[in-house]
């Protein structure tokens, strides 16, 4: 069963959150890192403006590709209403 539809909002947020500890580090690694992090949600969100939902299922986090399992229950869980 696919869980209750998550708008694309609550996926950004959790992969921030995700992200918070990178840049608590404060160092220039860790600096890199958010920073790429922030790249690959820019990506994300250019996929969904584009309607590829292929590629925005691609870059996102490994639990969410395992809790979901292909593209179309991506896609599904992440339209608006």
């Amino acid at each position: 069963m696919i869980p209750r539809p998550i708008p694309i909002v609550c996926l950004v947020v959790l992969l921030l959150c995700a992200a918070a500890p990178v840049r608590a580090q404060g160092v220039a690694g860790g600096e890199r890192e958010a920073e790429a992090i922030r790249a690959v949600i820019s990506s994300q969100i250019e996929a969904f403006a584009r309607d590829d939902g292929e590629v925005a299922f691609a870059f996102a986090a490994p639990v969410i590709r395992q809790m979901l399992g292909d593209t179309a229950n991506f896609v599904t869980v992440t339209e608006a209403d």
